[in-house]
């Protein structure tokens, strides 16, 4: 469907697992070339790797710790190595600490701007500057999260970094549009990735009056936005915050209501 991905040199951070494991598949069926980012699980990114090089894809590994700021511009440079450039940049990489703002220390708060927000906005940064004057400059896609928009308790400092990635996000579209560089955000809500799948299988029950669509989301779902995204389809698509979240955050913090068990139970004038 997005053959135009066919060949493209596409650098993906945080794809050992989760959502940046699921975002490569989708673009390996699309015959992408890949350059895989993760941090420490070389066992992890091996189990995914395989796979994708099975199909034919070509791809290749990079280690490197985000926290390290020292480390961005040697690790972007080995990507564009990698295949002799990169068309495409999606900025998946990111800690989602949970504790409350008081009981933070500052060591911790440091530590997610710098994976969180630092490494997408040097990336960027780089990526930019390499595309600006391509015939086909490509785009910048951002995964961040709806705690970018609204949050909770003990999501204090993830929620600061998001917020941050979708300003940045889009003060990058409108100074990069013309050199023809895209920029977008891919904004997931609760998502199951291997990670929380225990947890949110127990709390299931909990969350489902708050999701109109009566399910979490899936990496599939966010891996096939994100194909989209970066598709020649959305060519007119950039400073966007693509929300995916099921209507979570559209129907607000209302409780649910199921006393309409017909059509002509349900009120057709403002009854709020």
């Amino acid at each position: 469907m997005y053959k135009d991905l066919t060949g493209k040199r596409i650098l993906i951070t945080g794809a050992s697992r989760g959502i940046g494991a699921g975002i490569a598949t989708a673009l390996a069926a699309c015959g992408a070339r890949l350059v895989l980012h993760y941090h420490q699980n070389d066992r992890k990114m091996a189990q995914h790797l395989e796979p994708i090089r099975q199909n034919g894809t070509e791809a290749v590994t990079l280690r490197c710790d985000f926290r390290d700021e020292t480390a961005l511009t040697p690790f972007y440079q080995k990507a564009e190595q990698a295949f002799g450039g990169l068309d495409m940049l999606v900025n998946n990489a990111g800690i989602v600490p949970k504790k409350h703002l008081l009981k933070s220390p500052t060591a911790l708060w440091r530590e997610t701007m710098a994976i969180n927000l630092d490494a997408p906005f040097i990336l960027s940064n780089h990526f930019a500057k390499a595309r600006r004057t391509a015939d086909n400059p490509g785009m910048v896609l951002h995964i961040s999260s709806i705690h970018g928009t609204v949050t909770s308790e003990r999501f204090g400092l993830y929620a600061a970094t998001k917020a941050g990635l979708n300003r940045l996000a889009q003060a990058q579209a409108i100074e990069w549009a013309e050199w023809g560089i895209r920029v977008n955000v891919i904004a997931p809500g609760v998502t199951v990735v291997s990670r929380n799948r225990q947890r949110l299988e127990s709390t299931r029950k909990t969350w489902q009056g708050h999701l109109p669509m009566g399910r979490y989301g899936a990496v599939e779902d966010v891996a096939h936005l994100a194909l989209f995204l970066l598709s020649s389809q959305s060519a007119w698509i950039t400073g966007q915050i693509h929300t995916l979240d099921g209507g979570l955050t559209a129907r607000g913090h209302y409780p649910a209501r199921h006393d309409a068990s017909t059509l002509d139970d349900i009120a057709t004038d403002s009854d709020a």
